[in-house]
């Protein structure tokens, strides 16, 4: 029975459309990625793993022969050395510390507040130790301080504290002090991020400067208004930029729901350095001592307990991601191809509870 997504599921070897259609995991995957504003001779391989799970494009293009020169045309990238004839559907979730990645990644990480790089550390210290370029931008913001952690004091000066937290975490983790940025977006009365046209030509003029092959961002099926619109600033965004990208979405404590596509297991001594980090931020450790009972570490880290139990892994710790492809709305002559017009947007409503996504119709 198709489920609510429309989709119904697929055994291997079949070609109806399923909603596990990420989890299809390739063999062996090179990707080139050529953007508009530099020559990148890395090759990506997760855009290609996200592309080797639509079962629907795999049928579409096994069907003819030339099929590496229709996937540059559908997703804006240069292909080089795929033989999608060895990709099996596995139908499971995928470890990223399993990829085979190569050299030269350039990795953004879209901060709706600070303490949300915190909360995917462990998956950006890998990615940095192997040597992939990551910038990190951070939304301005105050929320979070309670009056009573430091009274007085105004909301220019509660975002100040939580910008100087961030960067003695960043420090910590090691993040060169030139890749860390804070963006000075218009924010709500709430003092979260706004969904309007002057933050979203700020996003894309982020995008078009940082030029990234993986964005990082928490998923915008959450209860947070700033989660939500960050989210939709980045697809909306992602739109003009003239470059595809990947999105990963994480899992943070208020997510909805999501589909999990990828995983960054870590162990004890892991858990222990991002305890240490997420500790750097002082004043959302105390609220979350005031008001749950246990502090910002321990929130963060129950929920890499629960992901590793709900995958079933053999490790206590897991950061979560789902994968979505963003592609520009006007790739050159050949968007208009039936193959092409398959794809839909993810939604503009970035508050819907659940969010389109980058997948075959």
């Amino acid at each position: 029975m198709a489920g609510a997504t429309g989709f119904e599921p697929a055994t291997t070897g079949s070609t109806v459309r399923c909603a596990n259609q990420l989890r299809h995991a390739p063999a062996k995957t090179e990707v080139n990625i050529e953007g508009s504003a530099r020559q990148c001779n890395g090759k990506s391989d997760v855009t290609g793993f996200f592309i080797a799970r639509s079962t629907s494009l795999l049928h579409y293009l096994r069907r003819r022969d030339d099929y590496r020169t229709r996937l540059n045309r559908l997703l804006g990238l240069e292909m080089t050395n795929i033989d999608l004839s060895t990709l099996v559907p596995t139908d499971r979730h995928q470890a990223i510390s399993d990829l085979s990645l190569s050299d030269g990644l350039r990795i953004l990480v879209l901060a709706p507040h600070p303490d949300d790089f915190d909360a995917i550390c462990v998956t950006l210290k890998f990615l940095s130790d192997k040597g992939h370029c990551v910038h990190v931008a951070v939304s301005r913001t105050g929320s979070g301080i309670e009056d009573a952690y430091c009274p007085g004091l105004t909301q220019s000066q509660k975002a100040d504290l939580r910008e100087e937290e961030q960067r003695r975490s960043s420090d910590f983790f090691g993040l060169p002090k030139d890749c860390l940025k804070f963006l000075a977006l218009a924010n709500d009365a709430e003092d979260q991020p706004l969904d309007n046209s002057e933050n979203r030509a700020a996003i894309l003029a982020l995008l078009q400067k940082e030029t990234p092959d993986i964005v990082f961002l928490p998923h915008a099926n959450d209860t947070n208004s700033g989660h939500r619109a960050i989210y939709s600033l980045l697809t909306q965004a992602a739109r003009s930029s003239g470059r595809s990208l990947v999105a990963l979405l994480n899992r943070d404590p208020k997510t909805i729901a999501m589909r999990t596509d990828l995983y960054m297991p870590f162990d004890q001594g892991k858990a222990e350095w991002k305890a240490q980090m997420l500790r750097f931020h002082d004043s959302q450790h105390q609220r979350n001592l005031r008001t749950r009972g246990h502090g910002f570490d321990d929130r963060i880290l129950d929920l890499n307990r629960t992901i590793a139990r709900d995958l079933s892994l053999k490790c206590e710790y897991a950061e979560a991601f789902e994968v979505e492809l963003h592609r520009p709305l006007n790739m050159g002559k050949e968007t208009t191809s039936p193959a092409d017009r398959a794809y839909v947007a993810p939604a503009t409503n970035a508050s819907s509870a659940h969010p389109q996504h980058w997948l075959p119709t």
